[in-house]
C-alpha cells in the first residue's frame, strides 16, 4: 500500500487595473497538516516527491535554455517555478524529519516536454502573422479562399502543438511517475493534485497495469480562492477525470482520425470553423428517425451530448445537450443548431445561452478531414444568405 497525498503547490491571482489584466503566480509550501502527516511516518521510511533531483534539474534547465536559444525565443516557462519553493521546503522537511527522499520525476520525459513545447512555441511565433486575419475572417472582412486556408491550417497546427505538449505533460510524464513509484517501493508519495486525483478516479486501472494501491487519500484543496485546507479521505474532483477524457478524445482523433472507434457516423461537421475545425470536429449518430425528425447522440472532444430535430432535403434543426460528466469546457444547458442545405452539406448556426451565434458546418460521411469541412463551410458561404439565416434561428430562440 502506498499512501497517496494531493498537493497545491502555487495559486494564481489576477491583478487589474484601468488598462489591462496581469497574472500573478505565489509559490505556497505544505498545509501544517499535510507536514504533520509526513511526520508520522517512521525514519527511513522512502517519501516520494513530484520533482526533480538538483542534478536532473540543472541539466533540464540548461537544455531548455539551449533550445531556446536555438529556435531565438526567450527563456520558455514550461515548469510552473512557483512550485518549486513548495517541493523545495517539503524536501528539506523530510530529510529532518529522516525520511529518504525519492524524486519520482523523470528526466528523459522533461527533456522530451522541452523539445516539444519549443517547437509549439516555434509554430506560435511563426502562425502569429496570421492573428489579424483570423479576425477579419470572423468579421467577414476577406473572402478571399487561399487566405482562410492558411489562417485554418495555422490556427490548427496551433492547436496541435498544444495537445502534443499536453499529453507528454499530463500522460507520459504521469505514467513514468507511476513507473518510478513502482519500482522504488515507496511508503508515501506526494503529487500536485491534478495528478492524484486521476490517479484515485482511476485506481483500479492503476493497481491492474502498474501493480500500486494507493490508501485512503489525503489532498489538500483551495477554498474561497485564497484558503488552502487539507481534507482527510479526500474524494477526486469531477473535472479531473473528464478533462482527461477530453485529451484522449482529442489525441484519438489526431491519431486515428475517429472521436469514436467501432462506430460508423450518419454525419460529421465542425463548430469551430476559423479557430480550430479539428477542435470543434464531432461525429452524429442517428439513432432513431421517424420521417423528417430525428434522435441521436454526438461525440465530440468536449464529451457526449444528446440531441433530437428535424432534418430534410432542405434544412436541418436540432437540440444538442452535453452530458454530466462532459468536459468543463462543454456548454451547459440546450444548444440549437439551424442549418441550410448546400451543394456539400448543411450550413448553419447554433446559438450559445449567452446569445452568441457561431457558424458550424455538417456533412454526410463517416470521416473528413476537419480542414476540408472549413473549406466546403467557406465555400458555402457564397450560396446561403448568413445574415438571413441567423436571424431566423436567433428570431426562432428570442
Amino acid at each position: 500500500m502506498v499512501k497517496l497525498y494531493g498537493a497545491i503547490t502555487q495559486l494564481i491571482f489576477l491583478e487589474t487595473n484601468f488598462i489591462s489584466v496581469r497574472e500573478r503566480i505565489e509559490g505556497l509550501i505544505p498545509t501544517p497538516e499535510m507536514l504533520k502527516e509526513i511526520s508520522l511516518f517512521p525514519g527511513g521510511s522512502k517519501i516520494g516527491l513530484e520533482y526533480l533531483s538538483e542534478r536532473d534539474e540543472l541539466e533540464v534547465r540548461a537544455d531548455l535554455t539551449k533550445l531556446s536559444k536555438e529556435k531565438h525565443l526567450k527563456r520558455a516557462k514550461i515548469y510552473p517555478e512557483a512550485s518549486f519553493r513548495y517541493w523545495d521546503f517539503l524536501t528539506g522537511f523530510c530529510i529532518q524529519n529522516g525520511h529518504e527522499v525519492v524524486f519520482i520525476e523523470d528526466k528523459e520525459i522533461c527533456l522530451k516536454q522541452n523539445e516539444v513545447s519549443i517547437e509549439g512555441q516555434a509554430k506560435n511565433r511563426k502562425n502569429k502573422k496570421f492573428s489579424e486575419k483570423t479576425l477579419e475572417l470572423k468579421a467577414g472582412l476577406n473572402s478571399d479562399e487561399k487566405v482562410f486556408m492558411q489562417v485554418v491550417r495555422a490556427n490548427d497546427e496551433n492547436y496541435y502543438a498544444n495537445l502534443l505538449s499536453r499529453k507528454i505533460n499530463e500522460i507520459e510524464r504521469a505514467d513514468a511517475m507511476l513507473r518510478k513509484i513502482k519500482s522504488k517501493e515507496l511508503d508515501a508519495v506526494v503529487v500536485a493534485s491534478s495528478y492524484s486525483d486521476l490517479w484515485i478516479s482511476n485506481a483500479e486501472k492503476i493497481k491492474e497495469e502498474h501493480g500500486i494501491c494507493f490508501d485512503p487519500y489525503c489532498a489538500e484543496r483551495t477554498e474561497e480562492e485564497t484558503r488552502i485546507r487539507f481534507v482527510r479521505d479526500a474524494q477526486p474532483e469531477q473535472c479531473v477525470s473528464s478533462r482527461r477524457e477530453s485529451m484522449e478524445r482529442a489525441l484519438r482523433f489526431m491519431e486515428e482520425g475517429r472521436i469514436i472507434r467501432n462506430r460508423k457516423p450518419d454525419y460529421v461537421g465542425s463548430w469551430e470553423l476559423v479557430d480550430s475545425p479539428s477542435e470543434g470536429y464531432f461525429e452524429m449518430f442517428i439513432n432513431e428517425k421517424n420521417g423528417e425528425n430525428i434522435k441521436g447522440n454526438i461525440e465530440d472532444c468536449l464529451g457526449s451530448a444528446t440531441f433530437t430535430g428535424r432534418i430534410n432535403d432542405k434544412e436541418i434543426g436540432f437540440a444538442k445537450r452535453y452530458s454530466r460528466n462532459s468536459s468543463e469546457d462543454a456548454v451547459k444547458g440546450v444548444i440549437p443548431y439551424k442549418g441550410r442545405k448546400t451543394k456539400g452539406g448543411f450550413h448553419g448556426f447554433y446559438m450559445l445561452p449567452n446569445g452568441i451565434g457561431r457558424p458550424f458546418y455538417l456533412t454526410k460521411s463517416e470521416k473528413v478531414n476537419p480542414l476540408e469541412i472549413s473549406r466546403q463551410w467557406f465555400s458555402s458561404t457564397k450560396e446561403i444568405n448568413e445574415q438571413e439565416l441567423f436571424h431566423e434561428l436567433f428570431d426562432k430562440i428570442f
